[in-house]
């Protein structure tokens, strides 16, 4: 949960970064910004890839089932958005309800495992 609150907390931070960056630094170092986005987003894909085996490879069914739930609400959510016609605002509040209930009561021990792979 603090993991979560904490990104909560900075998301939409890194733009401003990257904007700051790639205005103040001389023109050969402006792509950096553009690099260290990159990286950001393979640490994420790589923890998620993490976890996702993680799951998968343990026994307990039920972690299993939760997640796939949870992933294919956020598939819905996912195409909600991209009909992009202003109508889904309430299914994507309720979507992303239903989602957050599902990771409530998750064992700690499972999030932010270093040992996933």
């Amino acid at each position: 949960m603090e993991k979560e609150q904490f990104l909560k907390n900075i998301n939409g931070s890194g733009d401003e970064m990257y904007s700051f960056q790639y205005s103040m630094m001389p023109r050969n170092k402006a792509g950096d910004a553009y690099t260290i986005s990159l990286l950001n987003r393979n640490l994420i894909l790589e923890s998620s890839i993490g976890l996702k085996e993680y799951i998968f490879k343990n026994k307990d069914t039920s972690l299993a089932n939760k997640y796939q739930q949870w992933n294919n609400i956020k598939k819905q959510i996912s195409l909600l958005y991209s009909r992009n016609d202003g109508l889904q605002v309430k299914q994507i509040a309720t979507l992303d309800e239903a989602a957050d209930k599902l990771g409530e009561g998750t064992d700690p021990k499972y999030v932010g495992n270093n040992n996933c792979k």
